[in-house]
């Protein structure tokens, strides 16, 4: 399990918990970002917002909400 910053760019996995209050993960299934949904990281510089794929959607997120999003099952682990 890790938090949704560290996905790389086309790397896809699953979100596995939200980290957040009731507020937050409340937004977060409005916009389709539910767990288990599978996420697909478009932009990720390392810095600044990252650019996700969820649902055929594209969602942009700033580096503090993705952090509070864990995801596993990735793509790159092991």
């Amino acid at each position: 399990m890790r938090e949704l910053t560290k996905l790389l760019n086309n790397e896809e996995a699953a979100v596995v918990a939200l980290k957040g209050g009731r507020s937050f993960t409340s937004r977060m299934a409005s916009m389709g970002l539910t767990v288990g949904v599978r996420v697909k990281m478009l932009q990720n510089f390392g810095r600044g917002s990252l650019i996700i794929l969820v649902r055929d959607t594209r969602i942009a997120l700033g580096r503090g909400e993705a952090s509070k999003i864990l995801i596993g099952g990735s793509t790159g682990d092991k």
